[in-house]
């Protein structure tokens, strides 16, 4: 049987992959505990390492971020998307619609999985 041991070495990696993506989507600790359904205090202990979380708690963060579990919990990934052709669209709008596009995408991407 194979057995993972989380050290605190692992628990800082992980809650630094939260940050990092949660802050992608300038979401403050507040907003995106909500979207979990964890406390702000419980978030801010599974970034900083200090707090380790269920399985329930991973997936709704993976699925929250739009990310794989193995990503988050392994720091493994697999290359994204083309994005070039959204990319050309973008270059053509303006600064409005740029913002416009931004608010709709993070919306997008944060309700997408659920």
């Amino acid at each position: 049987m194979l057995s993972i041991a989380m050290t605190n070495d692992k628990l800082k990696e992980i809650g630094k992959r939260i940050r990092a993506e949660r802050e992608k989507y300038s979401l403050s600790r507040e907003r995106f505990s909500e979207l979990v359904n964890i406390s702000p205090r419980y978030l801010s202990g599974i970034e900083l390492g200090r707090k380790q979380m269920s399985l329930d708690t991973a997936v709704a963060v993976a699925m929250s971020l739009h990310i794989k579990l193995d990503y988050l919990i392994l720091g493994e990934s697999e290359p994204t998307g083309d994005a070039e052709p959204i990319i050309e669209l973008l270059k053509k709008c303006t600064q409005r619609e740029l913002s416009m596009a931004s608010d709709v995408l993070k919306i997008f991407l944060m309700k997408k999985d659920k």
